[in-house]
């Protein structure tokens, strides 16, 4: 009979898992809290709400409603019917998982068109042209809590890459649709747990009359300690050795997905000497791995997000082989004015590629100015 192969255990975040595990436990007596996660991409981010979260598999009380906003963020209308029906899904499931009968089932509408034609409902949505798009959005947005709370639950908001809504604002006749939608989701008597990357929108998610918060919390998760990066490796590697896991560890600067692909690249290869790890991690990063696909995404994407486009290129591939400098001495170097500079470090800053110390900047992670050196 075949054995089922045990995921390894979670590792790091204790603090914020706790905290997410408190803020369920007082949402049950009725005390509203909004936590917001934020970091790099693929920091861990995605698997703190799914492994937090996991607590609540046929619980009672609270149904958790776990949405990803990058995916799911288009149009209004598209958004709203995917957000609905989603919701209404993950409901069932809950209801289910229960096994409560069916008489619960019964009351939870299948789709977004049986919504509207459900006289619970119904009166929500105005057949009138004087019902704004914005106003059919948020009507859209309130369903799922509706039907949860109709059922005698709490609803639990999940919601990856949360920043994403600010899109919404950019379609025609949703001026500040954004704030509204922060307003509906989160600022009412339903907990939220939140996580976003950093990028242009993620200072408007810390400002309060551009993303209304209920009593938000706000975590900035970074690489994990060497302890745990250390713990990592060994509930994935068992027969790896100190020397050798001492490497992998700083390779990886306690990057988790780093962490991850470190795992995929050298298990199973025994204990190699240092020159020949870096070898094999440089070789990796210049192919077409899982790795270097990501970063390869990691500077599309800030660059299709950045204002300045090309002078972003060329200080990123500038600074990769010279780090340390001051702003001065990077105008200098490059013949660029000092006043046009700033603003190009300041995204470079607000995208985390860089960080400022002693008024000098010097890369956030290690591995990607690696690739960048080796591919751009």
């Amino acid at each position: 009979m075949a054995t089922q192969t045990k995921k390894p255990a979670f590792v790091g975040r204790k603090r914020e898992l706790n905290d997410i595990l408190h803020a369920i436990e007082l949402s049950r007596h009725g005390k509203v809290q909004t936590l917001l996660f934020f970091g790099l991409p693929r920091i861990g981010k995605t698997t703190l709400l799914k492994f937090a979260t996991r607590n609540l598999i046929k619980d009672p009380e609270i149904v958790p409603l776990m949405y990803d906003f990058k995916r799911l963020v288009t149009t209004p209308e598209d958004f709203g019917k995917r957000f609905v029906e989603e919701g209404l899904y993950s409901i069932q499931a809950h209801i289910r998982s229960l096994d409560v009968g069916s008489d619960a089932l019964s009351i939870i509408p299948a789709s977004l068109d049986e919504c509207m034609a459900d006289d619970r409902f119904v009166h929500l949505f105005n057949a009138s042209s004087d019902q704004s798009r914005l106003d059919t959005l948020l009507v859209m947005l309130s369903i799922p809590a509706k039907v949860t709370t109709e059922l005698g639950m709490k609803p639990l908001y999940i919601i990856d890459n949360v920043s994403e809504l600010f899109s919404l604002s950019l379609f025609r006749n949703m001026s500040l649709a954004h704030t509204h939608v922060c307003r509906t989701l989160f600022s009412n008597s339903i907990t939220s747990i939140l996580s976003t990357s950093y990028g242009v929108s993620y200072d408007d998610m810390l400002d309060v009359d551009q993303c209304p918060l209920q009593n938000p919390e706000y975590y900035e998760l970074g690489p994990l300690t060497y302890q745990e990066s250390e713990a990592f490796l060994t509930a994935r590697m068992k027969h790896i050795g100190p020397d050798m896991k001492k490497i992998l560890v700083e390779l990886s600067s306690g990057h988790p997905f780093y962490l991850k692909s470190i795992v995929r690249l050298f298990r199973g290869k025994g204990t190699l000497d240092d020159e020949t790890v870096n070898q094999l991690f440089e070789r990796a990063l210049k192919s077409e791995t899982t790795l270097a696909l990501f970063l390869q995404s990691l500077y599309d994407v800030t660059l299709l997000k950045a204002r300045y486009h090309g002078p972003l290129k060329l200080l990123i591939r500038f600074l990769a082989s010279r780090e340390g400098l001051t702003q001065m001495e990077i105008a200098r170097m490059l013949s660029m004015s000092q006043g046009a500079l700033q603003h190009y470090l300041s995204e470079l800053l607000g995208f985390r590629i860089l960080y400022k110390e002693n008024r000098r900047y010097y890369y956030t992670d290690p591995v990607f100015q690696k690739w960048v050196l080796l591919n751009l």
